[in-house]
């Protein structure tokens, strides 16, 4: 992850249909992120900025680390999906990940108001 100082704040999404749809259809401020209800998938943005492709960094929330580093803007519904399914595959059967132990969890405490990146 390339913003490891930023602050997130995440939304929990209560399927991978409905994570695919909001990455695939929107842009994203740079302190967003999101969590797969029920999984260990979390994903933080980790854009540069707002006019630049949309990435986000993928972690497992119980081992602690990142796992992937995925550009939406250039990934489809589908293919997202298909990424998703692969992915909670590899983390349940505890597979070796690439990127697997490249860093912890940055800081999930957005706190109060807008920060610099949604402002």
């Amino acid at each position: 992850m390339m913003h490891s100082r930023r602050r997130f704040s995440v939304d929990v999404v209560k399927d991978i249909p409905t994570m695919a749809t909001k990455l695939a259809d929107h842009s994203w401020c740079a302190c967003q992120g999101f969590r797969l209800a029920d999984t260990p998938l979390l994903l933080l943005n980790d854009s540069t900025g707002p006019d630049g492709a949309q990435e986000f960094a993928v972690f497992d929330v119980v081992r602690g680390v990142q796992t992937e580093s995925i550009t939406v803007s250039w990934m489809t519904k589908e293919r997202l999906t298909a990424f998703f399914h692969r992915h909670l595959a590899a983390v349940a059967n505890a597979e070796t990940l690439e990127g697997l132990g490249k860093g912890g969890l940055p800081s999930l405490e957005h706190g109060e108001g807008p920060c610099q990146h949604c402002a």
